[in-house]
């Protein structure tokens, strides 16, 4: 929090991101580690079973548009790289009308 509040807000974000990803990451392992006996509790193995479900479900919903991306991906690769050109060429000239200089970040 000092970070943030001495004005280092990315030092502050880069710090944050890490901490959250090794605390998930710890989570994990403990899940892992404890899983055949946390799937021992009913209430727990019921949470997980439903969760997989939803989890189940909302792949089946996605699963069209993602086959559909990928085809296009694999059909026309030069197309989305000309697609991300044009965005980028596009905001340069935003930024460049808005008097932002340098830009070589583009």
């Amino acid at each position: 929090m000092a970070l943030l509040l001495r004005g280092h807000t990315v030092s502050f974000l880069l710090v944050y991101a890490l901490v959250r990803l090794l605390a998930t990451l710890v989570a994990v392992l403990v899940y892992q580690a404890c899983k055949p006996a946390l799937l021992a509790i009913p209430w727990f193995a019921t949470l997980v079973q439903w969760t997989q479900a939803v989890r189940d479900w909302a792949l089946s919903q996605v699963q069209p548009l993602r086959d559909r991306v990928v085809a296009v991906g694999r059909l026309a690769p030069g197309v989305i790289a000309r697609r991300f050109t044009a965005v980028r060429r596009w905001l340069a000239r935003q930024l460049a009308n808005c008097g932002v200089r340098g830009g070589r970040w583009l």
